[in-house]
């Protein structure tokens, strides 16, 4: 077990014997894998916030069960995903109105996106919701790929695979616009 997951499980421990000052390091240790796993499946930033919200919640209820079977990142991961799961589903039940759609009904103006050409819009654009999933959690998240595959609840084959599919799909595309401006 790496220092970083025996840390989190110490910290863990701590938490269930009532120190909930130890609670600040674990969140500051998993918060950008809670994050940017939510983040993978609803892309929108207020609602992976929700989702880590919910998800440390949920964790700090249930703390008392939390047995160490799985290491707490993976935990945690997994957790957002599911709840990031659920938050869509539950989304896409429901009928929105858009307010750029009737701008005289809710005096909405329409605004630029201030994300730019970043990698991760890219990777939105041209990649699976499950390769984009894997790319954050290892690239960002810093994940192994034994992590990602037990977070997902996938086998650690199809992880590897849907890593390295997006890997050469951003790569073509990167490959692709850069050959593109050198045209010019």
């Amino acid at each position: 077990m790496p220092n970083d997951e025996k840390r989190l499980l110490d910290l863990t421990r701590q938490i269930q014997k009532g120190n909930l000052d130890a609670f600040d390091e674990l969140y500051e240790l998993t918060k950008k894998t809670v994050y940017f796993t939510a983040l993978s499946i609803v892309h929108d930033q207020s609602l992976a916030q929700d989702v880590m919200q919910d998800t440390y919640g949920d964790f700090l209820k249930k703390i008392a069960s939390f047995k160490g079977s799985e290491t707490v990142s993976a935990y945690l991961a997994r957790a957002a995903h599911n709840k990031a799961i659920n938050l869509v589903t539950k989304r896409d039940k429901e009928v929105l109105l858009d307010a750029y759609d009737n701008e005289d009904m809710y005096g909405a103006e329409e605004k630029e996106e201030d994300e730019g050409g970043t990698i991760f819009k890219l990777a939105k654009e041209c990649l699976s919701a499950d390769e984009y999933q894997v790319t954050i959690m290892h690239a960002v998240n810093e994940m192994k790929f034994r992590q990602i595959a037990q977070a997902l609840n996938k086998p650690i084959g199809t992880v590897l695979w849907l890593y390295n599919k997006a890997m050469k799909t951003l790569k073509e595309k990167l490959g692709g616009e850069e050959n593109d401006e050198e045209d010019k």
